[in-house]
């Protein structure tokens, strides 16, 4: 579980790990039954580039983002396509968590390579 610590300055926010502006959206289904998890895994589909006006400050209107439509299926294939994701999104942590540990491996290796070298052991 992560401790949340923050403070507000003005119109934004900062509550550690992230910022928060006064203009923040958020998403809350409004069909019953429908898992707001569904909602979560569809909007890593969309990219928000194509959904945001530029300016000097980009943002996207909520009437754009009420139009999206998330396709719906019932409570039993949400509850599947969930636990789904959710396994994949586990593994691909326990990937990441993999590729850092070789990666300092790898520094260690080659620390005691060079040493090893500088020290005429090679």
């Amino acid at each position: 579980m992560n401790d949340f610590h923050g403070f507000s300055a003005g119109r934004a926010g900062y509550f550690w790990p992230c910022l928060l502006f006064n203009n923040i959206m958020g998403l809350v289904p409004e069909v019953p039954k429908f898992k707001a998890t569904i909602c979560y895994f569809f909007m890593y589909t969309i990219d928000l580039r194509n959904l945001s006006k530029v300016g000097p400050v980009p943002f996207i209107r909520q009437s754009v983002v009420r139009k999206q439509k998330i396709p719906f299926s019932t409570l039993t294939e949400q509850r599947r396509i969930v636990a789904r994701l959710e396994a994949i999104e586990e593994q691909v942590q326990a990937l990441k968590k993999a590729q850092e540990d070789t990666e300092g491996h790898l520094k260690k290796l080659e620390d005691s390579i060079l040493n090893k070298a500088f020290l005429g052991e090679l």
